[in-house]
């Protein structure tokens, strides 16, 4: 039997900033120049979004507007904000899937943050919208397609094939850890193979706040959580073109002054 790691918010938020200021640091001139979202809109209103100039604008321009909207807010590149759900056991998902306890301040945080995108409206191009302009999608059902699959073969005969159930099970099970820590269509779509498997998604809105928590305070919805792993620090997210923005995050050492949130670029 495995021995239960407890992670505490303080080990949780130490971790996240300091990946966040690796990450962040690289972009910090640019997207400190108060003309770079303008500049960026001017590229792409002219169509030259395959250049390079564009690419490295584009970046510096969302990191600059939410810098500018929700000043301690941080970034993580989506593989390091993936390792890091696994590693402590976080489980993803809409704000109603949480089931655990927020302090009073972090309901404060969070709806000044949802009134703040609500206001934004149209001049928000990043929030929840993926590398490519696609909008990111949660995942509200997956299921094996039941079907039988016959084959032609050039003797003139069919044959059905029973293994194509049986194969995508097996796939279904060997990714539903991270499927269920990470629920979103463009997670799945990393895999191959998944014919067979339906997926039932929707797309996120603009303006819809996302929750990383201990799986132990979310709603399971894929497979049974790693009891050997417990963390005590949920925190609210969207998606990005490049990564993930973190807005809020608690827990008990959550008001730490080294670990609040306060502008670290």
């Amino acid at each position: 039997m495995n021995e239960t790691k407890h992670y505490t918010a303080e080990e949780i938020h130490m971790a996240m900033t300091l990946q966040a200021v690796e990450y962040m640091k690289q972009y910090m001139h640019s997207a400190t120049d108060p003309k770079v979202e303008e500049r960026a809109r001017k590229l792409k209103a002219v169509g030259l979004t395959n250049s390079k100039t564009f690419a490295e604008t584009h970046r510096s321009a969302c990191f600059s507007f939410f810098r500018r909207n929700f000043p301690g807010c941080i970034f993580l590149p989506e593989d390091a904000f993936t390792c890091f759900l696994q590693k402590y056991n976080l489980k993803c998902g809409t704000l109603d899937h949480y089931i655990g306890e927020i302090p009073s301040v972090n309901v404060d945080e969070i709806a000044e943050v949802q009134d703040k995108l609500n206001s934004i409206g149209e001049e928000n191009v990043f929030s929840n919208i993926l590398d490519g302009d696609a909008k990111a999608e949660i995942i509200k059902h997956l299921t094996v397609r039941v079907r039988m699959v016959e084959e032609f073969y050039p003797w003139g005969t069919y044959k059905t094939d029973a293994n194509k159930d049986e194969k995508a099970h097996i796939l279904l099970e060997d990714h539903q850890g991270l499927i269920e820590t990470m629920p979103f269509l463009h997670v799945r779509n990393k895999f191959n193979g998944w014919n067979d498997v339906e997926t039932e998604s929707r797309p996120l809105e603009r303006n819809e706040l996302l929750i990383a928590a201990p799986a132990q305070e979310m709603k399971q919805v894929y497979t049974e959580s790693a009891e050997h792993i417990r963390s005590e620090d949920p925190f609210v997210f969207q998606f990005t073109p490049y990564g993930v923005v973190i807005f809020s995050k608690w827990g008990e050492e959550a008001e730490d002054e080294a670990l609040s949130n306060e502008p670290i670029w």
